[in-house]
């Protein structure tokens, strides 16, 4: 059983299907080596759209292998490969890309523990200068021992390391 959707050809549900280009061999489903998500209609045939090079994207990113609208960006690249939308046009996501995005990742984490850990200890700090001066300083350490704990836990990659 298939129908198509966005132009697309989608399989579901099927107990037996055909073996793609073999019309007297059927398969149970469960027997498929081909996940049936890399399964694209060319207007001709079924085909498995890992073997394609040369995509149309759409607006969300999703890689076609038959322009149906207009819009749609084409690019070659490999099925695989990840897509990032750079002044509203897609291209291939490379290492400089993933190194930012696990910047961002590592910044995420260090905001999130500094707001639950450390600036409530900062907050006692702030405090202490103004109501008891005396005790302000073990405050400050135990604050600035708190954020080096932090960065500590979430470093930094070099740039090798991001990518990997």
């Amino acid at each position: 059983m298939y129908y198509e959707t966005e132009r697309d050809l989608v399989i579901a549900g099927a107990e037996n299907a055909w073996v793609l280009g073999n019309k007297d061999k059927i398969v149970k489903g469960s027997e498929f080596e081909l996940s049936l998500s890399y399964l694209r209609y060319d207007g001709h045939n079924i085909i498995d759209a890992r073997t394609q090079n040369k995509f149309f994207i759409d607006e969300q990113g999703i890689k076609h292998i038959t322009r149906f609208v207009g819009a749609w960006q084409y690019l070659e690249c490999e099925y695989t490969d990840e897509l990032f939308r750079d002044n509203n046009q897609w291209r291939v996501k490379n290492n400089e890309d993933k190194y930012q995005e696990k910047i961002e990742e590592i910044k995420s984490k260090r905001r999130q523990a500094y707001t639950t850990e450390a600036d409530p200890l900062k907050n006692e700090y702030d405090y202490d200068l103004i109501s008891s001066p005396a005790n302000a300083e073990t405050k400050k350490l135990q604050w600035l021992a708190k954020v080096k704990e932090i960065k500590a836990r979430y470093p930094f990659p070099s740039q090798k390391i991001a990518i990997e």
